[in-house]
């Protein structure tokens, strides 16, 4: 005990424990020599509150030292400062890097936990969702790790250290917040869900006290235990295989969570984030009253008490924001995190000042609310640091002590003086109510000041114009007026509602707004310049950009001279259309003047893909038969675009070998606007489109196909969100030599009802389909509801659908079908035939499938099946199947099994990796049979499958 324990005697402590260095405490003795102190004189307590004082140890360390504990100071390479949070999965410490000196915050599993499959594979499950993301309103990773203390082994991870407090302590100590405080903070937080939904990633647990605001008033998420990763599927849930029961926090749990925590998507989110913003505005959770189970159960079909109530002032459009959020079906919700955000962010454009919007954008400080921690008291003090834990220092439990005067506390937090409700408040810059993120998403984009300036005032005779037209000269659409005259009918878009918040938004070193490439000349003649631009003319617009520099200064005259009405124009002095033509005719664009490589981004010439393809088809019409460049489209990384590919080419108006292709790095994503189709595709050949993320929320189709496509290639797509269809194919058809090639292609709906790949009409040909995984709850994964010739399906996965592949032929033919080393993991079906094939049907080959955790038949024929007719067309070998022949075998099943194939056993079922997006998912674990098999007859893999080992 502390109390027996003398000053050498701590001394000694000090020196085993490794936190002060040896000569750190001579210098301490020769000291206290010095002043002729005694050693033997000092208390254990008082030396400590020294060291503390000098900052040699911190409170925390001082106190486990006092109880004569040496041991669980240091994990690998950082040094524990404090105990900050103790929970029943975890423990959270202050800590730094030993040599780096960084502060970061290490959550480490108890070591009475490691042999708990449960615990230890949720901790990693953590571990790898945190390190995936990264985003400012998330608590960032830097480092996952184990280490050996004596026999027991340790799981940590090093995460950010943020200095702050959670909403639950705000709220508790403060009260409700101000509206625009709330909504601030909630729209931070949807911000941070989005960028995790985006990895394919459900909290499961969103709710007050999981998100911290920091000093700054930046909203960080944290504690990803319970993350699951979208569509995992039952058999792969951590939770089922440990017989857990709801997850999430009752208070904040969306109704579908209640029923079945473990098939829940990023819509249960935005369910408890609505739910966290109700208990910001009113001080309390929606459900307040009964038992746990009572208060799931009114989530279920109760509605909360009106949040006017409470707060009778609430506005009504923020009440239908919150309503919204908190729907009980969850297709009445918003339907994205992003949605959401954008929900809340339009809010704060129309509900707070000029004033309020500089705060946040100039001070980088957040509103302070609740960040004080004046008031806290020795006893929440004590409640923050427990003792070490035993996995830790290898002793038993015991009290934590009290702090003394002068702890040094570790966790500083800045105290603040409460500001009054109707002052406003700010927010962080990183953060802000402005959304900078969708500046570069809008119909507008950022070219040079001087350039744009230069096209808006007219020059008569100026001689600086005919360099400025060779400055800005690319390939564009021949015919300016025509493309002019096409956009007057329409209004132009406008980048924002407000001057103001536009100036706000743009980045400090942006020049001035221009244009889709489709609209420019649109917009120069429907809001054509006056004679003189005068910068000087706009001073009430100079508050705007004060400290912005010259360059924001320009934006400022730019985008209110675009934005004033047409009253004040000299139409007798406009003369920007002429200068338009006469440049575009004389730069006409030439084979010799468009590049093979054409790169599309923000700091490109090229804007969009559109503009490129646009470019490429002028060219091509102007030497048909003469031009034989291939062309490449390069699309910078990190960009998120507004736009949908779109090639008919019906009347041969493009040349063959395009290729568009997004750079490595962050993806590039496909998200357009309005319910068509992102890819639309007629008639092209030796097309390639390679490595994009489409988004295809709300849209009944993703991809659309149809006609020849010869030798045309879509790659390494991720596509997802689709309601009805991922790829809907139309008659379409390759060559033998020049199939069309579907590869690396990732789909995942947004309704269970989808059909991943839907090949209809008349006849589907010269195909190929490598490694496309169909990864989520879908109605069947393939179907074709066509004849089909010359078309190979191999390396893929079907999982969780209710059928793998179906065809719908209706006795149409099928003629030489290969399906090789696929996967179909928990479906209920795997291949369905809905009749027999038609009489011209020959040459099906279906080998080395694997079907693992499958419920029903491997394959089957609903209507008329024909044993003696599969016996001639149909080649079966080495397919495996976790599942038992059933007993007996049921008229309507195909026998896959006769040569060299296996079932019944279960071992077929393990896997490496069951989470979709690893490496080796769905790669068979070392006991499991289909790892290997002999030969590689027609080109198929040596294993069983769609994955080898």
């Amino acid at each position: 005990m502390a109390g027996k324990l003398t000053a050498e005697g701590f001394l000694n402590l000090v020196k085993q424990s490794g936190l002060v260095s040896v000569d750190q405490l001579k210098k301490l003795l020769s000291e206290y020599q010095e002043q002729g102190i005694k050693l033997g004189d000092r208390e254990p307590a008082e030396i400590a509150d020294e060291l503390i004082q000098r900052t040699l140890l911190t409170r925390w360390q001082a106190n486990k030292l006092l109880q004569g504990k040496h041991k669980g100071f240091f994990l690998g390479k950082y040094r524990l400062l404090d105990l900050v949070g103790k929970g029943g999965m975890s423990s959270v410490y202050l800590a730094e890097h030993v040599l780096m000196r960084r502060r970061c915050a290490i959550k480490v599993l108890p070591s009475k936990r490691v042999n708990d499959a449960s615990y230890l594979a949720r901790f990693h499950r953590e571990a790898q969702a945190v390190a995936s993301l990264d985003h400012p309103n998330i608590v960032r990773a830097y480092d996952v790790d184990h280490e050996m203390e004596n026999d027991a082994e340790i799981h940590f991870l090093v995460m950010e250290y943020v200095d702050g407090q959670d909403l639950q302590e705000i709220v508790s100590k403060n009260g409700a917040l101000e509206f625009r405080d709330a909504v601030n903070y909630i729209r931070q937080a949807a911000r941070g869900l989005a960028h995790a939904h985006e990895a394919d990633m459900v909290h499961r647990d969103v709710k007050p006290g999981n998100l911290l605001v920091d000093s700054k008033g930046v909203v960080k998420i944290l504690d990803l235990g319970l993350a699951r990763f979208f569509h995992e599927g039952e058999d792969k849930s951590l939770t089922i295989a440990h017989d857990e029961k709801v997850l999430g926090t009752a208070d904040y749990l969306a109704p579908e969570q209640a029923i079945d925590s473990h098939m829940v998507d990023s819509r249960a989110d935005i369910y408890s984030l609505g739910c966290t913003l109700y208990f910001m505005l009113t001080g309390h959770p929606p459900f307040t009253e009964g038992t746990l189970a009572q208060r799931l159960m009114a989530h279920q079909t109760k509605e909360p008490p009106p949040i006017t109530k409470d707060r009778p002032d609430t506005p009504e459009d923020l009440v239908q924001i919150l309503e919204k959020m908190m729907a009980k079906d969850r297709d009445a919700r918003y339907q994205t995190a992003e949605e959401t955000a954008d929900a809340l962010y339009e809010w704060l454009q129309n509900n707070t000042d000029e004033e309020w919007r500089q705060n946040n954008l100039s001070s980088g400080l957040g509103s302070g609310v609740g960040l004080s921690q004046a008031g806290s008291d020795a006893k929440d003090q004590q409640k923050k640091n427990p003792e070490l834990a035993a996995f830790l220092s290898n002793l038993k439990d015991e009290p934590a002590s009290a702090k003394g005067p002068g702890s040094g506390e570790v966790k500083q937090t800045p105290s603040r003086p409460q500001q009054p409700a109707a002052k406003p408040s700010s927010d962080v810059r990183d953060s802000s109510v402005i959304k900078e993120d969708k500046i570069s998403t809008a119909s507008t984009r950022i070219a040079g000041a001087e350039e744009t300036r230069q096209k808006l005032e007219p020059k008569p005779s100026a001689p600086p114009a005919k360099p400025a037209a060779k400055q800005t000269a690319k390939p564009v659409a021949k015919p300016v007026a025509k493309r002019a005259a096409k956009q007057v009918a329409k209004p132009v878009k406008r980048p924002v509602k407000k001057a103001a918040p536009v100036v706000e938004a743009l980045p400090s070193d942006s020049a001035v707004m221009e244009a889709e490439p489709d609209e420019i000349e649109a917009e120069v003649v429907e809001e054509a310049a006056p004679a003189e631009l005068s910068l000087t003319s706009q001073k009430w617009f100079l508050p705007a950009v004060v400290g912005g520099g010259v360059g924001l200064l320009l934006i400022a005259g730019v985008v209110m001279f675009a934005l004033s009405g047409e009253e004040n124009a000299k139409p007798q002095e406009v003369k920007v259309a002429p200068p338009k033509e006469k440049e575009t005719e004389k730069k006409a664009p030439t084979p010799e003047t468009l590049p093979e490589e054409i790169k599309v981004g923000p700091k490109e010439d090229y804007k969009t893909i559109a503009a490129a393809l646009k470019d490429i088809q002028i060219v091509f019409d102007k030497t048909f038969g003469v031009d034989s460049k291939t062309y490449t489209i390069k699309v910078t990384a990190g960009q998120e675009l507004k736009e949908r590919i779109q090639i008919d080419n019906s009347d041969l108006n493009y040349p063959k070998g395009i290729t568009i292709v997004a750079e490595s790095g962050k993806p590039v994503i496909l998200a357009p606007d309005g319910p068509e189709a992102v890819i639309q595709l007629k008639g092209i050949e030796g097309l390639a489109i390679d490595g994009f993320l489409i988004r295809a929320q709300g849209k009944k189709v993703a991809v659309e196909l149809s006609e020849f496509l010869v030798g045309t290639k879509l790659k390494n797509l991720k596509i997802n969100d689709f309601q009805e269809t991922g790829i809907l194919a139309r008659g379409i058809s390759g060559l033998g030599n020049l199939p069309f090639l579907l590869e690396n292609v990732r789909l995942k709906a947004g309704s269970p009802q989808a059909v991943g790949l839907d090949f209809t009409g008349d006849t589907n040909s010269s195909i190929v389909m490598s490694n496309v995984r169909c990864l989520n709850a879908m109605q069947t994964g393939l179907r074709f509801s066509s004849s089909v010739r010359d078309t190979q399906i191999k390396e893929s996965i079907f999982s969780e659908s209710s059928t793998g592949i179906r065809f719908e032929s209706l006795g149409q033919d099928l003629t030489n079908l290969k399906l090789t080393n696929n996967t179909f993991f928990i479906v209920k079906s795997g291949i369905v035939f809905s009749v027999m094939p038609g009489p011209g049907s020959e040459t099906i080959q279906i080998s080395r499938n694997l079907f693992a955790a499958i419920e029903g038949p491997e394959a089957k024929v609903e209507q008329q099946n024909d044993p003696k007719v599969w016996a001639k067309i149909l080649t079966a070998q080495e397919n495996e199947s976790s599942r038992t022949a059933p007993t007996p075998v049921p008229a309507d099943e195909l026998d896959l099994f006769k040569n060299k194939g296996k079932r019944g056993d279960a071992n077929l079922s393990n896997f490496v990796s069951t989470t979709p997006g690893d490496e080796k998912f769905l790669s068979p674990a070392p006991d499991n049979p289909a790892r290997k098999v002999a030969g590689t007859p027609g080109g198929m893999k040596p294993y069983v499958g769609a994955v080898g080992p």
